[in-house]
């Protein structure tokens, strides 16, 4: 017992990760339990139910809370799914190397082992996978419009991808709908410039950058000792920002442009300036839309609007006004569309204001998991089925011989912690009424496969399917993240570090 409270004195790290991966238990599964964040200085509020927008909005001030986000994130940015499972096997396996250590199991001979256990894992991914639902219906059945309106506007009919570059959403009050272009909020300003425009060919500029005074391009460096004073004799005390906008609207009227696209953000008085002469500035375009624009309408990407020549112009744009909401709001929804674009907009609303993050959220995780599943070419059964033959091959794995007699031991823990996994979504998408009565469950299946009957889907989980590869690197990112803290905790206690010791999240090397 002292050992076992020396040890868990000493492996912080573990603690700690495995008390915050509880925090979010309630996000595994189909059914969330969301949390609503007040934002006291807006006087707004959010409703949570994601682990990337969870871990971002509490306090995480120690390193194994930034490690835990930073692989999080990286999971998000690339998969927009499987947070949940990542963050919830990242606390049990954290728990089942503090159990090793309890036991007197070495840490090299525990990172053996469990990595062992994944690698039985994942060849029973490989060797189980086999259309795509994960209980979000609406969003799913969303995100299938929308790769149909992509199909149709695109050159090659019979191409089956979901584009996911070319997607884009809209966040406003009111009834769903999907749109063939580019959508966004405007003010009712800039939206009386549009209704000048609508009905005609536009021409538009590209720009990717910031329409600001102080703006410089990626690779700009600075003179060094050099003290910027002017360009010119300033005799007529106007300032330079004022000349740079001055530039600006007479490269926008030399060459007729009636729409520019701005990556980033747009100074205030350039906007005013250019609302003047029915310019139309949109700032906070994705990279992405700004290529598909490039694509269709012939214009080319410029760092400065002041860089625009007759090889800059894009040509055949057309704009519309497509809802108004300035009763309610000071803002109107506006299509910007070119004839053969691939661009759609799914315009995502509620009237509950807080919902609307966590719609687009749902809205992203299914144009993913769709995206990904035409990628692969093939599924997982999903519901806990994948992870109950994990169950199954990992207690088969441990009573073979083995050279190390500790592996069986750690093999036996992560077969508890996926146990532990699945009650918890048995629970979550409420088939069960306790943790005792999913685990009762989980043996009873046990018991039908050692007697040759297959692992049964029940009714609730028959048409849900998971990604082969998102799965994978879940699983994967989240031992990585347990090694990466129990091998810190060692560290900090031994002061060793061992050698040739390299972890990787999404890019950077510990």
């Amino acid at each position: 017992n002292c050992m076992k409270c020396n040890i868990n004195r000493r492996h912080i790290g573990l603690q700690q990760l495995e008390t915050i991966a509880a925090t979010t238990h309630g996000f595994l599964g189909p059914n969330k339990r969301p949390k609503l964040f007040q934002d006291e200085d807006a006087g707004d509020a959010m409703l949570v139910c994601s682990c990337s927008h969870l871990l971002e909005c509490i306090e995480l001030d120690g390193s194994v809370g930034q490690l835990l986000l930073q692989t999080v994130q990286a999971q998000q940015k690339l998969f927009h799914s499987r947070t949940a499972a990542l963050v919830f096997l990242a606390g049990v396996w954290s728990r089942v190397a503090l159990e090793c250590l309890n036991r007197g199991i070495t840490v090299l001979d525990i990172k053996t082992a469990m990595r062992k256990g994944l690698e039985v894992c994942l060849e029973v991914c490989k060797q189980s996978a086999l259309t795509i639902s994960h209980r979000c219906d609406s969003s799913m059945h969303l995100v299938l419009k929308e790769r149909k309106l992509q199909s149709k506007n695109t050159e090659n009919a019979q191409n089956r991808s979901l584009d996911i570059q070319k997607l884009v959403t809209c966040l406003i009050p009111g009834l769903s709908e999907e749109f063939h272009g580019f959508v966004t909020l405007l003010t009712v300003e800039q939206a009386s410039v549009v209704r000048r425009l609508q009905g005609q060919a536009l021409n538009i500029a590209l720009v990717n950058g910031d329409l600001c005074k102080k703006y410089r391009h990626v690779g700009f460096n600075k003179p060094g000792n050099v003290m910027h004073i002017t360009d010119r004799a300033n005799m007529s005390g106007v300032s330079l920002e004022e000349l740079l906008i001055e530039d600006a609207l007479r490269k926008l009227h030399e060459f007729s442009i009636d729409v520019v696209l701005v990556s980033s953000m747009a100074g205030v008085k350039l906007k005013d300036r250019v609302l003047g002469t029915n310019v139309l500035v949109i700032e906070g375009v994705k990279s992405s839309v700004l290529k598909d624009f490039s694509t269709c309408t012939g214009a080319l990407l410029i760092s400065y609007v002041t860089q625009i020549d007759e090889n800059c112009v894009g040509q055949g744009v057309t704009v519309s006004q497509q809802r108004d909401f300035s009763r309610k709001k000071d803002f109107v929804a506006v299509s910007i569309v070119t004839a053969s674009t691939s661009l759609v907009t799914a315009v995502i609303s509620s009237s509950v204001s807080a919902k609307l993050q966590s719609l687009e959220d749902q809205f992203w995780s299914c144009a993913h998991r769709l995206h990904q599943a035409l990628a692969d070419g093939k599924l997982l059964h999903g519901a806990g089925t994948t992870e109950l033959l994990c169950i199954q091959q990992l207690h088969q794995s441990k009573q073979t011989d083995m050279e190390n007699p500790q592996e069986s031991v750690v093999l036996e823990l992560m077969a508890e912690a996926w146990m532990d996994y699945v009650s918890t979504l048995m629970m979550n998408s409420r088939s069960v009424g306790s943790k005792a009565e999913a685990w009762t469950a989980i043996a009873h299946q046990m018991r039908l496969y050692k007697d040759g009957e297959a692992i049964s889907r029940d009714a609730d989980g028959a048409g849900v399917y998971d990604n082969v590869t998102v799965k994978s690197e879940a699983w994967r990112r989240a031992l990585d993240l347990v090694f990466l803290v129990l091998q810190s905790d060692t560290e900090i206690i031994t002061g060793f570090r061992q050698p040739n010791t390299e972890y990787y999240i999404e890019g950077d090397v510990f």
